[in-house]
């Protein structure tokens, strides 16, 4: 419902992708810098973001040509 080529997509021109702990490879400690987000617009839930330093690690272990683009915006 939100993920790539959604009508959510083609609306707000992001998606997301739903993952397990297993997809990444993440730099020690990134649980505790992860970023919650509660606003107004998430009625009453919380997101839990991972920060953007320990995402762009990730990426970056990936090694994927997108993953690079990714970085380097």
């Amino acid at each position: 419902m939100i993920g790539e080529h959604s009508s959510f997509h083609e609306s707000f021109g992001y998606y997301a992708q739903g993952v397990g702990f297993e997809t990444a490879t993440l730099p020690e400690g990134w649980e505790e810098r992860c970023i919650a987000i509660e606003n107004e617009n998430t009625g009453g839930c919380i997101a839990y973001c991972i920060e953007l330093n320990d995402t762009c690690i990730s990426k970056y272990v990936a090694n994927r040509d997108k993953d690079h683009k990714y970085i380097s915006e």
